[in-house]
């Protein structure tokens, strides 16, 4: 693969469309990185893409992402040209792209609302692990679709049966992290019980972690019991949950540094009882109140916007976690320049908690 890369970047200008995405592709399926050969071939892409076809874009799309080759250019100039082509796009190749634009978490809004349109009126051609890596794809970069959701759970229910246990997770997950419409959900997860109960339920850690979050949506943020969770596959789904949390040490570090330079206590890295999330810090005050601190670093945002991941904890620690919430954006953390900027900052998020707290 080293030897076929090194010549295939001498002759990239003779590739045509196909080539070109076959080669990108076939790179990407075994997992073979080849950083020169990817560099090279955006600009290649680029000045080919108006003559490649949806499967084309979608695989060279999907290579991109699955190899986390940056490649912001090819991104945006292919957004508009998924747009121009758009309805020539099957439920394969929408589900494809989407899912390599969540996956390197690049927004596109324009791209998100065409597809969600193409998507709804096509719906009914898309199997059950499409759908699932489409509602994924919408959740995961906080993009909103109501009328979509709403059709797909809808399929979903009548389909349960085709679905992969980590397609199910996947789908459940992504009605958790919006918030939709718990009701229409509760035959999703009742299916989930079903192969517990038969042995038949066979999740990944990340799997897991997930359906402790759909947990606590049913249970706890809106108190849905109609159905015991199992208390082994709550467990399991704890033990995994609780191994998954990130941290940012290096951005904590400052926080946490000028925090105690306010005259606060701070507890570092406390596991909600509540909830389970890993919470970066909480500060004790003075007057016995406690606000849990979470600091949020670029993996949490697209852009400026939270994640679906980020939105799903932030609303899950607010609703469920028993402290006020404190989230500090590394974005906003970074256009403080001073010391004394960012003592301020925090002092002025602080009593604007306490104020909506009495």
């Amino acid at each position: 693969f080293d030897l076929a890369a090194y010549e295939a970047v001498k002759k990239l200008g003779t590739f045509n469309s196909q080539a070109l995405s076959n080669m990108l592709w076939a790179y990407a399926k075994v997992n073979h990185r080849s950083p020169l050969l990817f560099n090279m071939a955006i600009a290649e892409a680029i000045s080919k893409l108006d003559a490649f076809n949806p499967q084309e874009i979608s695989n060279t799309l999907w290579a991109y992402a699955t190899t986390g080759h940056p490649s912001p250019e090819l991104f945006d100039v292919a957004a508009g040209e998924v747009i121009k082509k758009l309805d020539t796009f099957n439920a394969e190749q929408m589900s494809k792209t989407l899912s390599a634009y969540a996956t390197i978490r690049y927004p596109s809004l324009p791209l998100f609302d065409a597809i969600a349109g193409e998507a709804f009126k096509k719906l009914t051609t898309f199997n059950t692990q499409q759908m699932s890596k489409v509602l994924w794809s919408y959740a995961t970069l906080g993009h909103s679709s109501p009328l979509l959701f709403d059709f797909a759970v809808k399929l979903a229910t009548k389909n349960l049966d085709t679905f992969t246990d980590e397609g199910l997770c996947n789908t459940l997950w992504s009605l958790a992290a919006t918030d939709h419409n718990v009701e229409s959900a509760m035959p999703l997860l009742n299916h989930v019980l079903d192969l517990h109960e038969s042995n038949e339920l066979c999740l990944s850690i990340d799997g897991q972690s997930q359906l402790h979050q759909v947990i606590l949506w049913f249970t706890r943020e809106h108190e849905k019991r109609n159905r015991p969770i199992p208390d082994d596959l709550a467990d399991i789904c704890l033990s995994a949950f609780s191994s998954n949390s990130v941290n940012s040490p290096e951005l904590q570090k400052e926080v946490f540094s000028i925090l105690q330079s306010l005259d606060v206590e701070i507890r570092e890295n406390v596991i909600c009882k509540h909830t389970e999330y890993n919470i970066d810090a909480v500060v004790l005050l003075k007057n016995g109140s406690e606000i849990a601190v979470d600091v949020d670093d670029p993996t949490n945002y697209v852009g400026r916007a939270p994640t679906g991941s980020t939105v799903l904890k932030r609303r899950q620690l607010k609703v469920l976690g028993k402290r006020p919430l404190m989230s500090i954006p590394y974005w906003k953390w970074n256009e403080l320049n001073s010391r004394e900027e960012k003592q301020n900052f925090l002092e002025a998020e602080i009593k604007t908690i306490l104020s909506e707290t009495k």
